[in-house]
């Protein structure tokens, strides 16, 4: 194994962190965190870039579920998904479903900008996420960029 005091951490220029210590067997080891509440969640990958993010599904600054607070969260966030993809979010009759809708997409965006280091300069709306299912039970996620099918994402 490799001593806690000879690992060692930097950041890309774009942010993502990564292990200046080069593993012999590891040459590409990567790994992402997140945390939400009292979730966390820790990846990692010896080969391939790796991603993820985790959030409570509850409204930000916290406030009861009702139908005018949910409007001025997604408001505020409004920023944050395109309009297809808030054509989604809005599709649910229970609030809940629908926060937990946006909250699918946006964590799944999350996870790819960790993964990639794509945060600084890159608008949210640059990468829209649809899926399988409207009520998200099936995960699997198709992501495009710019309108560019991103193919080996998973």
């Amino acid at each position: 194994g490799t001593p806690v005091k000879a690992v060692r951490l930097a950041r890309t220029p774009e942010g993502k962190p990564y292990s200046v210590v080069h593993f012999d067997r590891f040459r590409n080891f990567n790994f992402s965190t997140a945390a939400s509440g009292n979730l966390a969640v820790l990846a990692s990958e010896p080969y391939h870039i790796v991603g993820v993010d985790v959030r409570h599904v509850t409204l930000h600054p916290p406030a009861p579920l009702t139908a005018q607070n949910l409007e001025t969260f997604f408001s505020n966030m409004r920023w944050v998904l395109t309009p297809r993809e808030w054509a989604v979010v809005r599709q649910p009759d229970l609030l809940h479903d629908r926060l937990r809708c946006f909250y699918t997409h946006w964590t799944l965006k999350e996870a790819y900008y960790k993964a990639t280091g794509l945060v600084a300069g890159t608008s949210p709306q640059a990468l829209e996420c649809t899926f399988d299912a409207v009520r998200h039970e099936a995960r699997t996620a198709t992501l495009q960029l710019e309108g560019t099918p991103l193919a080996l994402w998973h």
